[in-house]
């Protein structure tokens, strides 16, 4: 006779969902949609680190990466080692990105029986929302850095709470914790102070073991010294420096902003690029349960409710300081928070003992209509917003750069703007590294105008105007191409492709 064995079904069940979230995590991971600037970026100074040992800018190594801001070090890094075994391609840019989403998914799963150890319940409940919820999906799915930086400061409040039985995971806690600065700059904020607050609820554990106490202090001693670094050999100072005359009610405004429904639940963040929904950061079927997760929340362990208040309250503060309160990127992290609160009031309602048949039902409910959501969305992501929005995600640049290939010209000239052509150029040609690093470094001319060359292509610089003229200088048997200022020039001919993407090009007999 059949016996139903609990534990074997919930890690069955946990299994099936954790591969359902894997799988949306990696299908089309590199063309649906393609790469943005700033991966392309990233592929190339990773690529470029492998190859030579130095970024697309020459530097030696860094600690930051100069051509997007002089970005934290960890994600070009940890991309090497794919570049080396796979080669330079979309999907591989991303790979990192996609691995640290489908880690954080095993990770909330073990911070939930950590928390919860007494039930199995609040563990699966919180990996099956993350699975299914689209913010997360999304940003996993393309290289955010702040999405990146998740799972380390994530796996490090797991280590650190794991230091109780062995203390050995203190030191690993923190080493994971100390990583995420080197993730995105958000994290320079956040992980501080989650230690913190971790070591004070700890500290009579902590203090009986010195030597892992000192080889903690040794990790964010080295940590401040690779960000003293940071600061005044790569100018990252920029980014702090930027905000000293920022309006301190201005500030508590965009705060609260990460907080209002307008962006939760509603429009969510604007930019097409980071919500590629246009609705709500988090379903509306969330909303009952994080609300009746906040009764529970009250119930929980000092530990458990720093955790959340720290996800929660503290993520959205570099995102203000920025100016960007409604940032559905840098406030990435808060997703932790409301997902737990979630699988709070789910565990909430399932303890109620009036009413179970109807409680199971309007949970059952719940999730599917999560799951038909998300679904939804993934097929509107992977067509009609791959095609409407290709402009965002680089198509526009592709394409121009196939137009070029085909014609049988003698030169070859696009129009720049700080290096957007160029990067893409070098990186659908796969570009020698060394080769970036000269074009970069060691620029030269055309038609009497500034220009980079890379692998016969000219790149000119028109942020700043080029001249009406300007196309008078070029010699016959040029090939003229402007994806960015094309409207302004009105002797280049619009190139239109049959999904809506435009360009400018003229070809000088």
């Amino acid at each position: 006779m059949f016996k139903f064995n609990k534990n074997k079904f919930i890690l069955i069940f946990a299994f099936l969902v954790f591969a359902a979230g894997a799988i949306l995590r990696l299908i089309y991971l590199g063309h649906r949609p393609g790469l943005y600037f700033d991966e392309v970026l990233y592929g190339l100074d990773s690529y470029s680190v492998l190859k030579t040992g130095r970024d697309v800018y020459g530097h030696l190594l860094p600690l930051a990466f100069q051509s997007s801001g002089y970005y934290p070090p960890l994600y070009p890094y940890l991309l090497a080692p794919f570049l080396a075994v796979f080669g330079l391609w979309p999907w591989v840019v991303r790979l990192p990105a996609a691995l640290a989403g489908i880690s954080t998914l095993v990770l909330i799963y073990l911070l939930g029986q950590e928390l919860s150890p007494k039930s199995k319940l609040f563990a699966i409940t919180s990996l099956f929302i993350l699975a299914f919820l689209p913010w997360h999906i999304h940003l996993t799915r393309i290289a955010f850095l702040a999405g990146f930086g998740i799972p380390f400061l994530l796996g490090g409040v797991y280590l650190f709470l794991k230091g109780a039985k062995n203390s050995f995971y203190y030191f690993l806690g923190t080493l994971a914790m100390a990583a995420s600065l080197e993730a995105h700059y958000g994290y320079k904020l956040l992980a501080p102070l989650i230690f913190a607050g971790l070591v004070i609820l700890n500290f009579k554990k902590m203090r009986q073991n010195k030597a892992i106490l000192a080889l903690m202090a040794v990790i964010w001693l080295v940590t401040i010294g690779i960000l003293a670094v940071s600061y005044s050999k790569y100018n990252t100072n920029f980014r702090v420096t930027e905000l000293i005359n920022t309006n301190p009610i201005s500030i508590t405004q965009e705060y609260l902003k990460a907080f209002s429904p307008n962006f939760l639940f509603i429009r969510g963040d604007v930019n097409r690029l980071t919500n590629p929904f246009g609705a709500g950061q988090l379903p509306w079927v969330m909303l009952p349960f994080i609300l009746i997760g906040l009764i529970g929340y009250l119930k929980q362990t000092n530990t458990t409710k720093f955790i959340i208040a720290s996800f929660l309250l503290i993520t959205p503060v570099p995102s203000a300081l920025a100016g960007l309160g409604e940032h559905a990127v840098r406030n990435s992290p808060m997703i932790i928070a409301f997902v737990f609160l979630a699988a709070l009031g789910v565990e909430f309602l399932i303890n109620i003992k009036k009413w179970p048949r109807i409680i199971l039902l309007v949970i059952a409910l719940g999730a599917f209509i999560l799951v038909w959501q998300t679904i939804f969305r993934m097929q509107y992501l992977f067509g009609e917003y791959s095609a409407q929005y290709g402009n965002l995600w680089g198509n526009t640049q592709r394409q121009a750069i196939n137009f070029a290939e085909n014609s049988k010209v003698e030169n070859k000239v696009f129009i720049d703007s700080y290096n957007v052509m160029l990067s893409y150029f070098a990186f659908e040609k796969q570009v020698a590294p060394n080769e970036v690093q000269t074009t970069t470094l060691h620029p030269t001319e055309f038609g009497s105008i500034p220009a980079k060359k890379i692998d016969g292509a000219y790149f000119l610089s028109g942020e700043q105007g080029l001249g009406k003229d300007y196309l008078s200088k070029f010699p016959a048997n040029t090939l003229v191409v402007d994806t960015l200022f094309f409207e302004k020039y009105p002797n280049l001919k619009i190139f239109q492709s049959s999904d809506g993407l435009r360009f400018g090009f003229l070809q000088i007999e």
